[in-house]
């Protein structure tokens, strides 16, 4: 159980404690978002596997009812992860950018700059409380 569940590497924990560190709240303090880019990844030696568990712990922030984390893919694209609370619907907010996924977990691709993509993205997520 601790092997399958709890045991991270010490690079996931390298690039979650990036996550963390660079993330930021909004709308009150309900929502969390970051993100990690091709040029991060590469420095800290790891790959979409290591970052799996980094929405899952942004979620837990107390207060935060939905966390958004995005990596990049390729140039300008970029895999988005979404986790909330029962006061968000993350199947709503990821079927806008033609994603999808459940009530509670859900993901979408989305394409441009990175500022701009994180800014649409808030902006839906604002619209579903």
């Amino acid at each position: 159980i601790d092997e399958s569940f709890y045991a991270r590497g010490y690079e996931e924990n390298r690039i979650l404690g990036y996550a963390v560190l660079h993330s930021q709240l909004s709308q009150d303090g309900r929502v969390i978002s970051s993100y990690i880019t091709r040029e991060k990844m590469q420095e800290f030696g790891v790959t979409t596997k290591e970052l799996e568990g980094i929405v899952p712990q942004l979620r837990l922030t107390r207060g935060v009812d939905c966390a958004v984390f995005l990596y990049q893919t390729g140039e300008y694209q970029y895999k988005v992860s979404l986790r909330t609370s029962e006061k968000v619907d993350a199947n709503e907010v990821a079927s806008t950018f033609g994603g999808g996924g459940h009530a509670r977990a859900a993901g979408c691709t989305i394409h441009g700059e990175l500022s701009a993509c994180m800014e649409g993205l808030l902006a839906e997520v604002a619209k579903a409380f």
